[in-house]
C-alpha cells in the first residue's frame, strides 16, 4: 500500500533503512556493554530503542528503554538486558526481511 507508481520500492526502501540502522548500532551496543561504556550503551540503546519503535517492534523498544533506565543507576543489570536485546534485534531482522521478500 505504501508503494505508488512514483516509488515502487518505498516499502523496501524504509525496511532497508531501517536495518542500516540496526546494523550501525548493534556492534556499539555490545561493545558499549562488554567495556562498561555507560554513555555509549544509553547512546545505543536509544536509538536502537527509537528505531524499534518506527517499525513497530514494541518489544524491542521496551528493552532499550529499560537498558537506558538502568544504566543510570545500575550499570550491570543495563548489561544484563543486553543480550535480549540483541536476541530480539535478529528477530526483527528475521521478520523485516520476510516482508522485503513477500512484498
Amino acid at each position: 500500500m505504501l508503494n505508488s507508481a512514483e516509488e515502487p520500492n518505498f516499502f523496501e526502501t524504509i525496511i532497508l533503512l531501517l536495518l542500516a540502522e540496526f546494523d550501525k548500532w548493534k556492534p556499539v551496543l555490545a561493545q558499549a556493554a562488554q567495556h562498561e561504556d555507560r554513555a555509549q550503551l544509553i547512546k545505543a540503546a536509544h536509538e536502537i530503542g527509537g528505531t524499534a519503535m518506527q517499525c513497530g517492534a514494541g518489544n524491542l523498544a521496551e528493552l532499550c528503554r529499560q537498558v537506558q533506565s538502568a544504566a543510570e543507576n545500575d550499570f550491570f543489570q543495563a548489561r544484563q538486558v543486553t543480550p535480549q536485546i540483541l536476541t530480539e534485534l535478529e528477530q526483527v531482522r528475521t521478520i523485516l526481511n520476510r516482508e522485503i521478500e513477500h512484498k
